[in-house]
């Protein structure tokens, strides 16, 4: 399922501003990160990893996807909200091959927990002059972790609890 706030399929970009994450739950690290990342284009596609991606990499998830593209969607610098079928690596090899379909140029920001060496989808398009990489979007430092939100929620309630 995507959200999309364009009513045709057919319209092509110039260039788009791709983001992809987990986005579980979002938090004022990932509104700043899609600011930046709208600011390299006219249009912004957050590409949302399912519940399977966060459960393999976090154990659970928090928020279903449809919750959190719901709330994504509504952002003013958010275009549109895609899924695609995860990989044997984890990537966003998908989202970027949905995101040439309708621009000549992706811009794919990463966070300033990025680079080259941990980026996968660097592998596959590194070399083609359609996607462009860009590090440090929103800052070159995490400001803030979904995964350090939740432990600390967690820890919170384990100790409400006595347990």
């Amino acid at each position: 399922m995507d959200y999309s706030s364009t009513s045709s399929k057919e319209m092509i970009f110039e260039k788009v501003s791709l983001v992809t994450g987990g986005f579980d739950p979002i938090h004022s690290g990932h509104i700043s990160y899609f600011k930046r990342a709208k600011d390299l284009s006219d249009y912004l596609v957050v590409g949302l990893n399912t519940e399977e991606w966060l459960t393999h990499k976090k154990g659970q998830y928090f928020l279903s996807w449809v919750e959190r593209a719901e709330v994504i969607r509504h952002l003013e610098m958010v275009d549109a909200v895609i899924s695609w079928e995860d990989d044997e690596q984890g990537s966003a090899c998908g989202a970027i091959e949905k995101c040439l379909d309708i621009a000549e140029k992706v811009i794919f920001c990463n966070g300033g927990d990025r680079g080259k060496d941990n980026t996968p989808e660097f592998q596959k398009y590194g070399n083609n002059p359609r996607v462009k990489f860009v590090w440090g979007v929103g800052g070159e430092e995490k400001r803030n972790s979904s995964s350090w939100i939740l432990k600390g929620y967690f820890e919170r309630q384990r100790k409400l609890l006595g347990i």
